[in-house]
């Protein structure tokens, strides 16, 4: 009965010990249940900042590439302005030697005219003073 007695204690030991031990192993898995969950909940929200982030560059990207090629529009439209001024500018210097160049013959003529004008009012009057003797 001795025997019974110690065997039933330490049975009851054992299972004092096993259910002990089963119940830190439950809060052990409560703990790792309650630690995955909150992973998740992690996890989740970092993915949808990610996602969010993401959608961000996108339209980041999106207006970036608008923005150049609107620059890149404007720059053209700035070369052809550039062009076009060049040319004026060019027609505007040709008109303007152009100018310059009937200016000078026109007042070379007009120098001549006078000389003519002169010689001929020269010769007038010689004739005039030749009359009036």
């Amino acid at each position: 009965m001795l025997l019974y007695i110690f065997i039933h204690t330490a049975v009851r030991k054992m299972a004092a010990r096993f259910t002990q031990e089963l119940k830190q192993e439950q809060a052990a898995r409560q703990d790792a249940t309650s630690a995955v969950v909150k992973l998740q909940g992690v996890i989740t929200s970092v993915k949808s900042e990610m996602e969010a982030a993401t959608l961000s560059a996108e339209i980041a990207r999106s207006e970036l590439a608008e923005e150049q090629i609107a620059r890149e529009e404007a720059e053209e439209k700035a070369d052809a302005l550039r062009q076009q001024l060049e040319e004026v500018q060019a027609e505007a210097d040709a008109k303007n030697a152009e100018m310059q160049r009937a200016m000078q013959s026109f007042r070379a003529e007009m120098a001549a005219m006078q000389d003519r004008s002169q010689q001929a009012w020269g010769k007038v009057q010689e004739k005039q003073a030749s009359v009036d003797k």
